[in-house]
């Protein structure tokens, strides 16, 4: 009992110890308007786009008319508008192959089952069968272009496995696959249509789409604590909200009056930052600080463009700071704009 009470009280010192040096953080989301660029830019002269339609067998259960209106509306690339084919347009096809599905197998399974107090082996029937339902895109442009151009969206063109919940009784079964055989079928060729329209329209505006986003970062504050004053980095914070404010939804990086007002956030910052100690924790800047400035910096500098400082405090911080789990992300939303803006020929001031 003794023991159990030295345990216990050390116990506590040892958790009043890391209070005493636990600084508090707000994480605080700012929304703003940018425009991302297009991963592999068409040349200059292509202003339209035109979209076409080769579909196979539509089965009955099926509207035709809700399929056509499905991938037309899913062949659509912001920044160009929808035209007749010509020297400036982009055509785009779409090839809606027949829904196949294989023979059905039986499948019988024996399991060993707790029944009471004894174990019994138990036969479980159940079906399977295989189905794909391929949708083939395919981009052409006057004279050459290099891109990779065609191709099977979600590698459609291979199949997919459905299998049934198993039954003990395989009259049980066989009743079940009679009542829903048609309803499961359309089941599959939704979905699988569904996820398909959906993925071709997430490359083509990935890839070619010039688009208005709402975006978001997340910046951290630290709360006051003890006789550590923080307003500095508050400040910083509020002078980042309002740059962020100024970006222009037509404009990928920041103008001339939104980039200078960032600047004076990062210019606190970096004095913060170079103020840390990474080695005690009592300290106003200590290792948990440090991270939470690094990615304020890393947010900034990846969107106004200084993609090679965003990497140099994004790789100090992985090898030297406490973090908060967000270098993964950062990475991540910095090597997109990085080739974004580079694809595009952009020069960052």
């Amino acid at each position: 009992m003794k023991n159990l009470k030295l345990f216990f009280a050390n116990l506590i010192l040892i958790c009043s110890v890391f209070s005493i040096s636990a600084q508090n953080l707000d994480r605080n989301n700012v929304s703003f308007s940018r425009l991302r660029l297009p991963l592999t830019p068409l040349p200059e002269n292509v202003k339209y786009y035109n979209p076409k339609l080769d579909l196979g067998y539509i089965y009955m259960a099926d509207s035709k008319t809700e399929v056509e209106n499905l991938l037309m509306n899913s062949i659509k690339i912001d920044g160009l508008e929808r035209g007749p084919s010509g020297d400036d347009c982009l055509t785009i096809m779409a090839r809606l192959e027949t829904y196949y599905k294989s023979e059905v197998r039986y499948i019988e399974t024996e399991k060993s089952v707790k029944r009471g107090d004894a174990t019994v082996k138990v036969k479980y029937h159940s079906l399977t069968f295989d189905y794909k339902y391929p949708l083939y895109y395919e981009l052409t442009l006057p004279g050459s272009y290099e891109a990779d151009s065609k191709g099977f969206i979600n590698n459609s063109q291979l199949m997919q496995t459905f299998t049934s919940k198993e039954y003990e009784n395989k009259s049980d079964l066989y009743k079940w696959w009679n009542e829903n055989y048609k309803t499961i079928q359309a089941n599959l060729r939704k979905e699988l249509l569904n996820k398909n329209a959906s993925s071709l329209a997430n490359l083509l505006d990935n890839r070619f789409g010039y688009k208005q986003i709402k975006d978001s970062e997340m910046f951290f504050t630290v709360k006051k604590f003890k006789k550590h004053d923080y307003s500095d980095l508050d400040e910083a914070f509020a002078i980042a909200k309002e740059g962020l404010e100024m970006m222009q939804a037509d404009q990928p990086l920041p103008s001339d009056a939104a980039r200078s007002t960032m600047t004076k956030a990062v210019d606190i910052w970096v004095k913060a930052l170079n103020e840390a100690d990474l080695e005690d924790r009592k300290v106003r800047i200590n290792s948990k600080v440090a991270g939470a400035i690094a990615n304020n910096l890393v947010n900034l500098y990846t969107l106004m463009g200084d993609f090679n400082k965003a990497q140099e405090i994004i790789t100090k911080a992985d090898e030297e700071f406490k973090k908060d789990g967000w270098t993964g992300y950062a990475q991540t939303k910095l090597d997109d704009i990085k080739k974004r803006i580079t694809a595009n020929n952009i020069e960052v001031q």
